[in-house]
């Protein structure tokens, strides 16, 4: 594409290179142009938006991935790209995987290689398949801008491609709320900053739990991480570095930054996806009252329901176990805004619901029209699609 053959090139023509990034870490970000960023734009509803918590660490769910050490290539991009693609396996019911930045750095060739790549990189995985690190080892720690890779794309030619697709790519709003909104409801994902020499400091000395705000210093070059939680209290973001894995304040590679009152403008940006392909669902759990749909698989040594996923109205189930509920076999879920759980139970041919709702107050809701089927056989529409106030 001619867009990021230009963009390279003014990259380093204006010296944002690996010594304008800065010594003693690899960055690598180029921002999207404002016409790109806006013309994949994504909106999200009010009642989504209305709907996320006041802080949320996506580690808490199981769905974060240890963080990796890029080394002096400036392949941050690359990192935050496999790093979105685990946690969205992850979310959508798959299993933890290692996956290869190698093949971002050598395959994708929209992107530069160390010499920098943006937030549209997971659109590579829109008509090919991740591959396991084990496969593509990362060979690029001491490779630096003006070399943008070592390693050829066809020393992963015999690699087995995963079956997972990214699809629907887009941006995000520049506001906390759109952040939040897209980490909670999609997954973690890119996100993007500039990077002052004061980040280096709070990076190195500051103490577990500090929010980093930038005070002054020289402007480094664009940076590419996970965003994986927030914290209303703490007014910042909790991101995923590709530092090293024992690294920065918090020891684990993470690091907080405040959504807002920095010195210089840092250009938060951010990009998500949805997942395709994955695990197949031998059963759908469907209650049309509450725009509610379950994708499950029966575990034939147990006979219990195994949540894989699911799609409901205003976004997705924060929780779901399954096992023995005291009138017969069932499950329990918990909705996005309510603070209590909502138990289905199958008491003869016919499903009940009995929880606490969001006001703390019990109910039993008596038959439900819910049913258990094999997917694909339902005319009902995607549950996203329905009307209607939700429980």
């Amino acid at each position: 594409m001619k867009f990021w053959a230009l963009c390279a090139s003014l990259f380093l023509v204006l010296g944002i290179g690996q010594v304008a990034f800065g010594q003693e870490y690899g960055l690598g970000d180029i921002p999207l142009d404002p016409e790109t960023y806006n013309r994949y734009l994504k909106s999200y509803p009010d009642q989504l938006k209305d709907s996320i918590p006041t802080a949320y660490d996506a580690r808490n769910d199981g769905i974060v991935t240890s963080a990796k050490n890029q080394g002096n290539c400036g392949s941050c991009w690359a990192f935050a790209s496999a790093g979105a693609m685990e946690s969205h396996i992850l979310k959508n019911g798959g299993t933890t995987y290692d996956l290869s930045e190698q093949q971002q750095v050598s395959c994708n060739l929209t992107m530069s290689g160390c010499c920098g790549g943006s937030s549209t990189a997971p659109q590579y995985w829109e008509t090919t398949g991740p591959i396991d690190e084990a496969c593509g080892p990362y060979g690029e720690s001491s490779t630096s801008c003006p070399t943008q890779r070592t390693v050829p794309c066809s020393d992963m030619d015999a690699c087995e491609q995963l079956v997972y697709r990214v699809t629907n790519w887009h941006t995000v709003g520049t506001t906390p709320t759109d952040f939040k909104t897209s980490l909670y409801t999609y997954g973690p994902s890119y996100w993007r900053f500039q990077v002052y020499s004061d980040f280096y400091t709070y990076w190195n000395g500051a103490a577990a739990g500090a929010v980093y705000t930038n005070t002054g210093g020289t402007n480094q070059g664009g940076h590419a991480v996970l965003l994986i939680g927030w914290d209303d209290n703490k007014q910042a973001y909790l991101c995923k570095n590709s530092w090293g894995s024992g690294e920065g304040p918090n020891g684990d590679g993470t690091f907080w930054i405040a959504y807002s009152g920095h010195a210089n403008n840092l250009g938060f940006g951010m990009s998500n996806f949805e997942l395709a392909g994955g695990p197949s669902y031998n059963y759908c759990f469907q209650d049309p009252s509450y725009a509610t749909q379950l994708w499950m698989n029966l575990d034939p040594a147990t006979g219990s329901l195994v949540i894989l996923g699911q799609a409901v109205y205003s976004g997705s189930v924060i929780g779901a176990i399954t096992g023995c509920m005291a009138n017969g076999p069932g499950f329990a879920i918990q909705y996005l805004g309510d603070e209590g759980l909502r138990y289905y139970f199958l008491y003869g041919s016919q499903w009940y619901t009995w929880g606490i709702d969001s006001q703390d107050s019990s109910y039993y809701d008596g038959p439900r029209q819910a049913q258990l089927i094999p997917c694909g056989t339902t005319t009902a529409g995607p549950a996203s699609s329905a009307t209607g106030a939700m429980k």
